[in-house]
């Protein structure tokens, strides 16, 4: 009878471990997951394009009619829970930051962002480059930057660092 009673409590231990186990992970997988991208675009009209700050060429958009530029910050939600982002910015190593939450091209802000959805966000391609050129003369800061958008959780999700071109 001991040996079926330490199976017993064996078992009843594996079962409870797999049970707390697959709460952490849907306590994790339940609410929003935003990631941030940062991207490099091109404006013609309502028209953007844009990718990747190390495969787009501004050069060849402006031949093709692309006449503003910009710095695209991307937010996915790629969570089961909808969130609201409250804010958007550009951020430098330094700790400087420059966001255009007016700009008529944005989406008005809190932007609900539902499950599986994206919003981007545009900023001037020359208000970020005044950004990184006074920071990187007056403090000698590098050129690398970073998408950051605030949740109306109160968390602040970023992008990874681009270096940005001078």
């Amino acid at each position: 009878m001991t040996i079926f009673a330490v199976v017993l409590a064996i078992l009843s231990l594996v079962v409870s471990a797999i049970s707390l186990t697959w709460q952490v992970v849907q306590h994790n997988l339940s609410g929003a997951r935003v990631k941030v991208e940062l991207l490099l675009g091109a404006m013609r009209g309502s028209q953007l394009v844009s990718g990747p700050f190390h495969t787009v060429r501004l050069e060849d958009l402006a031949d093709q009619g692309f006449d503003s530029f910009v710095v695209v910050v991307r937010g996915r939600n790629r969570g089961r829970m909808p969130v609201d982002v409250t804010g958007f910015d550009v951020a430098i190593d330094s700790g400087a930051s420059f966001g255009f939450p007016g700009w008529n091209i944005n989406p008005t802000l809190p932007h609900r962002l539902e499950p599986g959805s994206s919003a981007t966000f545009c900023i001037p391609l020359e208000n970020i480059d005044k950004l990184v050129r006074v920071s990187n003369q007056t403090l000698g800061s590098t050129r690398l930057v970073r998408g950051r958008l605030d949740l109306g959780t109160g968390q602040t999700v970023v992008s990874k660092k681009v270096e940005f071109p001078l």
